[in-house]
């Protein structure tokens, strides 16, 4: 008999949507893009996550001892907390938070360099340097991952706010 864990599937979808928004939003703002294109980066690097998130997530599920299997089982599908959970739920939150940071960031930098078109240079005749005005200038590749850090802890943060909403309204009923 197979089951099709609906409520999952929503909510999963709900997230996806949440993440979305925020992402794209930060992306337009930090990044200097159109709303078009900060919706596709968000939507590209948000659906990546959650297929290298679910694909690994039923690979490492395999290799559980059976007991931790039915507990996340019964958690992921069904809403079920079991006693315990605790001890590797939250490192397991950590953990995930970090994996999908790095993949957001590897999905935007690939995206941002398929999407730049080939510019020619332009050669500037030869300056002295005014070391008085002289700004040293981050480096891109630091300022992007600020960017998606931040994209990711807001939406994070705001995903386990309707979470604890979530569990607040089911625990009242």
């Amino acid at each position: 008999m197979n089951v099709v864990p609906l409520r999952t599937i929503v909510f999963q979808a709900l997230f996806v949507l949440i993440a979305i928004a925020i992402q794209s939003y930060i992306f337009r703002r930090q990044l200097q893009v159109s709303p078009r294109t900060s919706v596709e980066y968000a939507a590209t690097i948000e659906l990546l996550s959650v297929v290298a998130g679910w694909l690994l997530f039923f690979f490492v599920e395999e290799l559980l001892p059976q007991v931790l299997r039915l507990q996340l089982l019964n958690f992921i599908f069904f809403n079920q907390w079991s006693e315990g959970m605790e001890s590797w739920a939250v490192p397991t939150a950590i953990v995930t938070f970090f994996l999908s940071f790095f993949l957001k960031l590897q999905g935007l930098i690939l995206l941002k360099r398929v999407r730049e078109e080939p510019r020619e240079e332009a050669i500037e005749p030869r300056q002295t340097p005014n070391f008085a005005t002289l700004k040293r200038p981050r480096p891109r590749g630091t300022r992007l991952a600020a960017i998606v850090l931040l994209a990711n802890l807001v939406s994070y943060s705001a995903i386990s706010l309707v979470l604890v909403l979530r569990q607040l309204t089911l625990a009242a009923i």
